[in-house]
């Protein structure tokens, strides 16, 4: 399976030692061109940078052909991923924003989130998921005190 990843799920995976895991559940991921940009900011913790400047061959950097016409309300990365998936409706969108999730699922895109992969993940014992989310715990994502594996 390929999935289109937005920022935010690859940054976090990123910074707790756990970026693999998107290889080893989706073999190949295509992050739109604006993603790169947002994983290559300077504001993005060190970790990130270099990952973003040597990416793995597992990745691929893509540019889509048409934006769509509600680019204004997400950031860049969100309506690049969303349009990559408008164009190549057999992939997943692995996304965290709501709204851009709400957005993209409402045009018939299926999302998964990092929380989601993490389950996924772990109920197939590829990882434990309760050390990944203590990992978690110690960056900036906003974990819901509700989430279960």
């Amino acid at each position: 399976m390929v999935v289109i990843a937005d920022t935010s799920p690859v940054n976090y995976l990123v910074q707790t030692d756990h970026a693999w895991l998107l290889e080893r559940l989706y073999r190949r991921v295509i992050v739109p061109r604006a993603v790169l940009a947002e994983l290559s900011d300077p504001r993005s913790p060190a970790a990130v940078r270099a990952f973003a400047a040597d990416l793995p061959q597992w990745i691929e950097v893509r540019t889509p052909g048409r934006l769509p016409d509600f680019r204004s309300q997400f950031g860049d990365g969100e309506a690049e991923a969303i349009a990559l998936c408008l164009e190549n409706t057999q992939h997943l969108l692995l996304i965290d924003d709501r709204p851009a999730r709400a957005r993209a699922e409402a045009l018939g895109v299926r999302c998964l989130g990092l929380l989601g992969t993490i389950r996924e993940a772990h109920q197939r014992a590829i990882i434990d998921g309760h050390e990944l989310l203590s990992r978690l715990r110690s960056t900036s994502m906003y974990l819901p005190s509700n989430f279960t594996l």
